[in-house]
C-alpha cells in the first residue's frame, strides 16, 4: 500500500487499483475533491468519444466519497511532450504525473 497526496484529494494504491479520497485538509479541498471524483466518472463514460484518453473508472461510490481506477505507471518524458499537443483542449491538467500506461496505451489519471 502506498498513499499519495493532492491538492483536493488523497489516493491510496493497493495492489494494482488506485482509490481516490477527497482531501479533509479543510471543507473546501473536500468539497473539490467530491466534484473531481464526479466529474472523472462522468468524463469516463465519453471516453470513447476522446480516443479513450481517460482511465477508466471502475467504481465511484454517492456523492463522490471515493473512487476506483486502476493504477497505472507514470509515462516517460518523451510521451508527456507528445501530449502537451495532442490533448491541449481537455480538462487534464498539463502535468506528467496526470498520466500513466494502462494496458500500453496512454491515458489520463487525473482529470476534472
Amino acid at each position: 500500500m502506498k498513499v499519495y497526496k493532492g491538492t483536493t484529494r488523497w489516493c491510496i494504491k493497493i495492489n494494482k487499483l488506485m482509490i481516490k479520497f477527497p482531501s479533509l485538509e479543510s471543507w473546501y479541498y473536500f468539497l473539490f475533491g467530491l466534484i473531481h471524483n464526479l466529474d472523472e466518472k462522468k468524463w469516463a463514460k465519453f471516453n470513447h468519444l476522446y480516443n479513450n484518453i481517460f482511465c477508466p473508472i471502475f467504481f465511484t461510490a454517492p456523492l463522490g466519497l471515493f473512487s476506483i481506477m486502476p493504477y497505472c505507471n507514470q509515462i516517460s518524458d518523451v510521451d508527456f511532450q507528445q501530449l502537451l499537443l495532442d490533448y491541449e483542449s481537455l480538462p487534464i491538467e498539463k502535468k506528467q504525473d496526470s498520466f500513466g500506461y494502462y494496458k500500453n496505451k496512454i491515458v489520463a489519471v487525473d482529470y476534472h
